[in-house]
């Protein structure tokens, strides 16, 4: 019983920017298995992993976000804006207007 509580918990924590469009299959389920079993950095590194070498703008601007707010289920501890900074560029490079307007400002 535990296993379902958590995984709609680490739902409910995502952040609507983790509903991204164009993302790989079953990307979502990746993450949130990751984050029910508590392996951040590992989400974190998972999430990297698709907006680098799979170039996509979207989950770029979630790691940008997190970073920013430095968010802990994705294994970020402390704000960076620099890497921030470094994620909207790639967002705004994969084609992201959002990304490019963040990028530019």
């Amino acid at each position: 019983m535990k296993k379902p509580l958590v995984a709609i918990l680490a739902l409910i924590i995502l952040p609507t920017t983790l509903l991204a469009t164009g993302a790989p299959p079953r990307w979502q389920s990746e993450i949130i298995s990751l984050i029910s079993h508590q392996r951040y950095k590992e989400a974190g590194n998972k999430l990297d992993e698709y907006c680098v070498q799979q170039k996509n703008a979207d989950l770029c601007l979630t790691l940008a976000s997190a970073h920013f707010e430095a968010e802990p289920k994705f294994g970020i501890d402390s704000k960076n804006i620099v890497e921030a900074y470094r994620y909207t560029r790639l967002a705004c490079e994969y084609g992201s207007t959002v990304g490019c307007d963040a990028y530019k400002a």
